[in-house]
């Protein structure tokens, strides 16, 4: 299935080997409970002083999840596009929030 990772000002499309929206969203609320915990350990806490403040989210966070901690079958996402305006939403992908 391909989605529409949406920011502020852009978005992303990525393809992810799930096919169904509420699969999707099951897997979406765990990346965000797995990637906000400080107990886990992952290359997106941004550090002060040498104490995590909070992750960094965005396409590239949630790819690394879905590819590193949720796919366990060799199963892999993909960013198809990057950055791309905002104002060109294809309404038809499937579009989720960072």
């Amino acid at each position: 299935m391909l989605i529409n990772v949406e920011m502020t000002y852009y978005y992303d499309t990525v393809s992810i080997p799930i096919e169904k929206i509420s699969v999707l969203k099951l897997a979406i609320e765990r990346f965000d409970e797995f990637i906000h915990c400080k107990s886990n350990d992952h290359p997106y806490w941004v550090y002060q002083k040498k104490s995590k403040i909070a992750p960094e989210v965005n396409t590239d966070t949630l790819v690394w999840w879905l590819n590193n901690k949720y796919f366990s079958d060799g199963k892999k996402a993909t960013i198809i596009s990057r950055e791309n305006d905002i104002g060109n939403v294809d309404n038809n992908i499937y579009t989720i929030y960072l």
